[in-house]
C-alpha cells in the first residue's frame, strides 16, 4: 500500500503534467496563430508595394515619354510648341525645366538671326543704291 503523501505527490504532479501540456499547446497554438498573421503582413505589404512601384514607374514613363517625345520635335525643327508642363521636383522635372529653357533661347537666338539677316539685307540695299 502506498503512502498518502506519495499518493498527494502523484496527484500534483498528474496535474502539473496536464497544465504543462495545455500551456504548451496554447503557445503553439498562439505561435501558428502568429506565423499566420506575419505571413498576412508579408503578403500584404508585398502586394501593396508591388503596387506602388508599378504606379510610381509608371508615372515617371510617362512624364519620360513626354519629355522624350518634345526633344523629339524639337530637334526636327519645331520651335513652336507648348511648355511641358510638368513641374516635379525628380530629375525628370529638371529636365524638363532645362528643355523648356533650351527652347526658349533657341526661340530668341532663332529671332536674333532673323532679325540680323533683315538689318544685313536692308545695309545690302542701301549699299546697292
Amino acid at each position: 500500500m502506498r503512502n498518502p503523501t506519495s499518493i498527494l505527490f502523484e496527484n500534483i504532479r498528474v496535474k502539473i503534467d496536464a497544465e504543462r501540456k495545455q500551456s504548451v499547446d496554447t503557445a503553439y497554438k498562439n505561435i501558428e496563430k502568429s506565423v499566420a498573421i506575419l505571413t498576412a503582413g508579408i503578403l500584404s505589404a508585398t502586394i501593396l508595394g508591388c503596387i506602388l512601384v508599378f504606379l510610381i514607374s509608371r508615372n515617371i514613363s510617362h512624364n519620360l515619354n513626354l519629355v522624350v517625345k518634345t526633344t523629339d520635335r524639337i530637334a526636327k525643327g519645331e520651335l513652336n510648341i507648348e511648355e511641358i508642363k510638368y513641374r516635379g521636383k525628380d530629375e525628370v522635372g529638371q529636365l524638363s525645366t532645362a528643355i523648356n529653357h533650351m527652347t526658349m533661347n533657341l526661340r530668341s537666338i532663332i529671332q536674333e538671326i532673323a532679325n540680323s539677316a533683315i538689318e544685313v539685307d536692308e545695309e545690302s540695299s542701301i549699299l546697292k543704291k
